[in-house]
């Protein structure tokens, strides 16, 4: 057996595809030999030789039978050992965002105060003047009690508004300019919306926004130009390709977003197939739904699918703002809410999946994880059976009595393994779904930037391994596993939702 090295070739085949137009079929056949090539197939789950004819995969072998493919214009690739896997559909993830954020001022991976104020003034200095300093991934234990300051801020960028953001995106950064510009005073006269902190003394804006304020001085801000969307859709999928995340759905497209996709689709720029999840309004009801068909019969192409709807059903656990069925731990009678009644969302749902919609709920707490299942039950009981393709998003919290119904609705539970203090508990709850036969599907909920974690496959230990940036991880949970027709692929640990994990169910599904 050929000596393995630490080398995956799961994004070869989609970066052959990249090269190619869209609109057009490659020419020619290429042939891969010499490899380990993990098939996904029970009975035959190894072999040493792939062909691919005209984009699409003609056989799979050995050697000698590739070889008698090769004709004028066949290429042939000896890969000496080293391992190709199919490539791999993220079912959650923000590919949008992760590229708008490279576009941003980026302040991932600093781990200290100075290193964060160093490369916020190094961004300034880099924009124009008068225009706002956006960026993000800064983490709050670069910084003692407290976190960052809004005069600090000011002090780093005086000329101009900015708002920086952490890794989530639920918690900013702002200086007095965002703050003005968004109406909101800076004296102590009290908050105009909820999340402002102050001063606990002075009971000033800190230049802390947390959940609601974020978004209420975001939308202050200039939104991205459609040539700002085409460059960061460039930059996210270029690093798929890169690390073989083949299909990417996007967790919540909004309507530029998804006309940045159809531009790119049409100009033959897509080098994934997406599936845009379009986000449901919980302010209003079922007549939104025409709308929702017009798009998806707009935005549809070779690569490019609108036929999921997103649903955010509640908020966050860390936040209390998840609905749960028990009082929160310390916190008397505090449950979090829903954020829809649940006879509105049995009614959206219904009406969803008679349309064909694939139903993508956020449901963090075991309550909205509840409602979720009630009303994709309700719909199966009215519309019939058939194959649905349902999801509830990050579950991070379920009843028992309730994780058994993802087995009889077919929906899959798409959790974050590693998001912080979840470890152990998310395992637990991994475990059960396999005992049970259930569909499991694996994410970090990242922007696609942080998709370069990605997986080698050793041939020998027929095994799958986390890695970042050509490290293995530390990390070796339960769920670091092969399992059949099922491989994991997880992500890094870190403070703030990070990373990506990349599995599917099944062989070539969709």
């Amino acid at each position: 057996m050929p000596r393995f090295g630490f080398t995956v070739i799961a994004a070869l085949l989609l970066a052959l595809l990249a090269r190619t137009p869209a609109r057009g079929e490659p020419a020619g056949n290429l042939i891969l030999r010499g490899a380990a090539i993990y098939t996904l197939d029970a009975a035959r789950p190894w072999a040493s030789a792939l062909v691919i004819q005209n984009g699409r995969i003609g056989y799979v072998g050995d050697d000698t039978g590739a070889l008698a493919f090769a004709g004028p214009g066949t290429r042939a690739l000896a890969l000496g050992g080293r391992m190709v896997i199919p490539g791999f559909h993220d079912s959650h993830i923000h590919p949008m965002t992760g590229g708008m954020r490279l576009l941003w001022c980026r302040l991932n991976d600093f781990r200290a105060a100075q290193q964060v104020y160093a490369a916020v003034r190094a961004c300034a200095a880099a924009k124009p003047k008068g225009t706002w300093l956006l960026g993000g991934g800064w983490s709050p234990e670069a910084f003692a009690r407290g976190g960052p300051s809004r005069r600090k801020l000011d002090e780093l960028v005086p000329d101009r508004p900015a708002l920086l953001t952490t890794e989530d995106g639920y918690t900013a950064w702002v200086n007095t300019s965002a703050l003005a510009l968004a109406g909101i005073a800076t004296d102590s006269s009290g908050s105009q919306v909820e999340g402002i902190e102050r001063d606990p003394t002075t009971h000033k804006p800190t230049g802390i926004l947390k959940d609601e304020a974020v978004g209420f001085v975001r939308r202050h801000a200039p939104q991205p130009t459609e040539a700002e969307y085409r460059e960061a859709l460039r930059r996210s999928t270029a690093i798929a390709n890169r690390f073989g995340i083949t299909s990417p759905v996007d967790a919540n497209a909004s309507e530029p977003v998804l006309d940045a996709y159809r531009a790119a689709e049409v100009a033959g720029e897509l080098t994934v197939r997406v599936v845009a999840a379009q986000r449901i309004d919980l302010s209003r009801g079922v007549e939104q739904i025409e709308e929702l068909l017009a798009r998806r019969d707009r935005v549809r192409g070779r690569r490019l699918r609108s036929d999921a709807a997103k649903l955010f059903l509640d908020g966050e656990i860390d936040r209390h703002t998840a609905a749960m069925l028990d009082p929160y731990e310390g916190a008397t009678g505090v449950r979090g809410n829903l954020l829809v009644k649940p006879e509105a969302l049995a009614a959206l749902v219904r009406r969803l999946d008679a349309d064909g919609f694939l139903i993508h709920m956020h449901a963090m707490g075991d309550k909205a994880v509840r409602a979720g299942l009630d009303a994709i039950e309700q719909s199966v009981r009215a519309n019939g059976e058939r194959d649905r393709r349902h999801q509830l998003a990050h579950v991070g919290v379920a009843s028992p009595d309730d994780i058994v119904r993802f087995g009889r609705l077919g929906v899959a539970a798409n959790f974050q393994p590693l998001w912080r203090g979840s470890e152990r508990r998310r395992g637990r709850f991994a475990r059960r779904i396999l005992r049970l036969g259930l569909r499991l599907a694996l994410t970090c909920t990242a922007p696609m930037k942080s998709a370069h974690r990605t997986a080698v496959a050793d041939r020998r230990a027929r095994r799958f391994t986390a890695v970042h940036r050509g490290r293995p991880l530390a990390y070796r949970g339960p769920l670091l596993v092969e399992r059949r027709r099922f491989a994991y692929v997880t992500c890094r640990a870190l403070p703030a939702r990070h990373g990506t994990a990349l599995p599917r169910r099944g062989s070539g599904s969709r």
